[in-house]
């Protein structure tokens, strides 16, 4: 791992660095509690690190993310939490900053902090709840008003990141698909490029309708059935 760490810290070049990431990541199951807080840290710097290429960013982003299914500890999703508040949200109200996408570079590593989160699955292989309700207050408070530029496809990255989620039971199930809901009708008054933000909305909902394992998944899924069903016919007239 401390030769992952070193390329990745001195070498300029982004293929070389990007393959540090997935080496270090490799290598976070196979060590000590102590060895996986390291790479966690070494990720965690990276992502946070303006200076080194935006994809490598992500790539490290997106390990931490991955991280949380092989590592014991939480070190994962305390830096990932802490830095997308850091990035996301003002600290002196509390509240979530309006959409910039002047740099698309930090434009993409937002969007894969979210993707990341997503990821993140606890010692009973289900999503922490305090992601899923960061995700959904990110989607709640999005405030595009001052933004010249679309946010559809930050909208539908956010809806496709609640696709990715392990959800424990039906009362957080019930929260999501309310939010898909809403995101729906927001496609229907604000329509997105290539309909992104619809097609992001349908197959988030039958993600989560198809990997729940519960007493009542086959209600659930006619619901989700009967939400698939009257938005294709509202399109088809």
């Amino acid at each position: 791992a401390h030769w992952w760490a070193l390329q990745l810290e001195h070498s300029k070049d982004v293929v070389a660095q990007a393959q540090a990431v997935v080496g270090l990541a490799g290598q976070l199951a196979a060590g000590s509690q102590a060895m996986a807080d390291y790479i966690a840290t070494v990720l965690a710097g990276v992502m946070r690190n303006p200076a080194v290429f935006c994809r490598v960013r992500v790539d490290a982003a997106l390990a931490l993310g991955r991280a949380s299914a092989v590592c014991r500890g939480d070190r994962p999703l305390r830096e990932l939490l802490t830095y997308t508040r850091e990035r996301l949200y003002d600290p002196l109200t509390g509240l979530l900053r309006p959409n910039s996408f002047a740099d698309l570079a930090e434009a993409l590593l937002s969007q894969a902090l979210t993707a990341s989160l997503a990821a993140v699955r606890d010692a009973d292989g289900f999503t922490p709840p305090q992601v899923l309700e960061l995700l959904l207050d990110i989607l709640a408070s999005n405030d595009n008003s001052s933004n010249p530029l679309d946010d559809g496809h930050w909208l539908a990255g956010l809806v496709a990141a609640l696709g990715q989620l392990r959800l424990r039971n039906t009362a957080e199930l019930a929260k999501v698909l309310h939010v898909v809901d809403r995101q729906l009708a927001h496609e229907e008054v604000v329509t997105t490029h290539n309909a992104v933000l619809g097609c992001a909305c349908l197959t988030t909902a039958t993600n989560l309708a198809v990997q729940l394992q519960h007493p009542a998944a086959a209600a659930v899924l006619d619901s989700v059935a009967q939400l698939l069903l009257s938005y294709t016919e509202q399109h088809q007239e």
